[in-house]
C-alpha cells in the first residue's frame, strides 16, 4: 500500500522504489502481487507515461488514511515497548570473539531501564524477517532487496603462526609450502573450509586439520603452536603477537554488515544496536580495516 501511494505521488515506479530502497524489479513485482490479490489493474503504463487507474486512485486515496493510522499505531506501540526497555533480538555469526559483543553492548547493559538482549549465533545465513530478528550482523551481504543493509567495517583475513611453531621449520615462501604444515582454518558457510583466498584473486586448496566457524578457537590453537592459522585476527583476543605467514599472497578483506527489515530500520531499538557497533568501528575495535 505504501509503495502504491508513492507511485501515485511520484508518478514513477523507479522513484517510488528508490524512496523505499528497493530494486525497480522488486517494486513492480510487489505492485503485481497487489493487483493479483485485488483482481484488478491499479497502474497503467506506456512507453511515455505511467498513471493510476480509477481503481488505483481510489485505493490510494483511502490508503493514505490507512497508512497514517498504521504509522500512529506503530509509533505508539514502539513507545510503550521502549518505555519498558523491551527485548532486542540480534542474530550473529559465530566468528567474532565474545569480547567484541560485550564491548559493544556494555554501555547499553549498564544503562538503567534499557532494553534486554537476546543474541543468537548461527553458522548459517540469518534473515531478519524470516527468522524474526530486529537486527542481524552478517559477514556476507544478503541478496534480498527488501532489507536495509549497512556496511559497518572490513577486516583482514590472513595466515599467522606462533614464533615457537615456526622455529626450526623451513621457511614458507609459497602456498605449496603449506602442504608440509598443520593447518587451522576459519570459514563461513557456504564457503568451503578447504579453500583459502588469494590476495590476487582465486583460492588455494588446503587440508586443514581443524576447520571451524569461530575465529577465537583458531587464534588460540595457533597461539598454542598447533599449526598455521587462517582467519580474521581482529575478531580474536588471542590473535595478537602472532607472526604473519605469506601476508602478500594469502588473505582477503571480510566485510561486516548490519542488516534489518525496511520497516524496523528506523526503530529506536535498532538504532541503539547500530550505534553500539559503530562505536566499535570508530574506536578501531575491529582493526584498522
Amino acid at each position: 500500500m505504501a509503495l502504491l501511494c508513492a507511485v501515485g505521488r511520484e508518478r514513477s515506479v523507479s522513484a517510488a522504489a528508490r524512496a523505499y530502497g528497493l530494486p525497480r524489479s522488486t517494486a513492480w513485482r510487489k505492485l503485481q502481487q497487489l493487483e493479483d490479490a485485488l483482481g484488478c489493474r491499479l497502474v497503467e503504463r506506456s512507453p511515455r507515461h505511467l498513471r493510476l487507474t480509477a481503481a488505483g486512485s481510489a485505493l490510494v486515496a483511502r490508503g493514505r488514511e490507512l497508512l497514517r493510522d498504521a504509522e500512529e499505531a506503530v509509533a505508539e506501540t514502539r513507545s510503550a515497548d521502549e518505555a519498558q526497555g523491551g527485548v532486542i533480538k540480534v542474530g550473529m555469526p559465530p566468528g567474532p570473539s565474545p569480547d567484541i559483543l560485550l564491548e559493544a553492548l556494555k554501555p547499553l547493559l549498564l544503562g538503567d531501564g534499557g532494553p534486554s538482549f537476546h543474541l543468537f549465533e548461527s553458522a548459517g545465513p540469518l534473515h531478519p524477517l524470516k527468522d524474526d530478528f530486529d537486527l542481524v550482523v552478517t559477514l556476507s551481504p544478503p541478496e534480498d532487496g527488501d532489507l536495509f543493509m549497512r556496511l559497518l567495517e572490513t577486516v583482514d583475513v590472513g595466515c599467522r603462526a606462533s614464533r615457537e611453531y615456526l622455529e626450526g621449520r623451513p621457511p614458507i615462501r609459497t602456498p605449496d609450502d603449506l602442504e608440509d604444515h598443520r593447518l587451522l582454518g576459519f570459514y563461513i558457510p557456504p564457503r568451503s573450509p578447504t579453500r583459502w583466498a588469494l590476495r590476487a584473486g582465486g583460492s588455494v586448496r588446503v587440508r586443514p586439520l581443524l576447520a571451524i566457524t569461530n575465529a577465537e578457537t583458531v587464534a588460540r590453537g595457533t597461539r598454542a603452536g598447533l599449526g598455521i592459522g587462517y582467519g580474521p585476527w581482529d575478531f580474536a583476543s588471542a590473535g595478537a603477537d602472532l607472526i604473519d605467514v605469506l601476508p602478500d599472497i594469502i588473505g582477503e578483506k571480510l566485510a561486516i554488515y548490519l542488516v534489518a527489515g525496511q520497516r524496523s530500520r528506523d526503530s529506536a531499538r535498532v538504532r541503539l544496536v547500530q550505534q553500539a557497533f559503530e562505536r566499535l568501528r570508530d574506536a578501531h575495535f575491529f582493526g584498522a580495516g
